[in-house]
Order: structure tokens, then sequence, then C-alpha cells
């Protein structure tokens, strides 16, 4: 398996593309995220366990964390289908330790999160 650590998720945004490829943020994170990740730095040694990020995320958007993906087959498909309904993601197999079927999401405000989120339930069940 080869990793480009010279790929940047800047390179493949476009005009009318809403950028969740990098995470960027002029305003405090909000406490709903910052607390976790908090707590998350007493476990960095730990082998990564995503329980808690579904749950968490679950919670946010008032969904069982059954619904809540985090890995995905087909992630590289999702991603331009993504692209074609105006919003940018990372591949997952450009960040050590994860495959092809990861998507790197960024966090943004709840509006922008929220229909993400729809859109990408969408393109999940259009799915052959």
């Amino acid at each position: 398996m080869t990793i480009d650590l010279g790929h940047h998720g800047d390179s493949e945004v476009r005009a009318g593309l809403i950028d969740l490829a990098v995470n960027v943020r002029h305003a405090p994170m909000p406490a709903w995220l910052a607390g976790p990740i908090a707590e998350s730095l007493t476990r960095l040694s730990a082998y990564p366990d995503d329980a808690d990020a579904i749950v968490a995320v679950a919670r946010r958007h008032r969904r069982g964390h059954d619904e809540v993906s985090v890995r995905l087959d087909g992630a590289d498909k999702i991603r331009l289908e993504l692209r074609e309904r105006g919003y940018a993601v990372r591949r997952g197999d450009t960040f050590p330790g994860l495959g092809a079927d990861w998507l790197r999401i960024a966090v943004r405000d709840t509006a922008t999160t929220d229909a993400f989120v729809e859109t990408l339930a969408t393109v999940i069940e259009e799915r052959p």
C-alpha cells in the first residue's frame, strides 16, 4: 500500500463546492466537540476505538448510534458523488492508518454539517 503524503485536500476543491476537506475554524470550538477531544488526549497511547465518536456524533444529530457511519465500502465512489452534489471531502487512504474505505470529513457549522449529513445519507441510500 502506498500513501501519498504529498496529497492535500485543497487540491480537490473547485469553484462552487463546500469545502469539507480541511477543518479551519475562526470561532472557538463548540463545547460538544471540545470536551470529548480534550478527554481523548488522556488515551493517546491506546488502540483507536471509534465507539465514543459514534455515540457523540449520533447524540449531536439526535440519531441512533447505529445510524452513524465512520467507514464505508466504496468510499471513493461516495466521495466522487458528494463532489457532484457540492461537497469536497478527503480520501481516507491519504492518512496513515486509514484505507480507501474511509472518508475524512471536517466539522463545520451546524447548518452545513446537517445539510452534509442529509446529502451523505441520500448518497448512501441511492447506492446500487
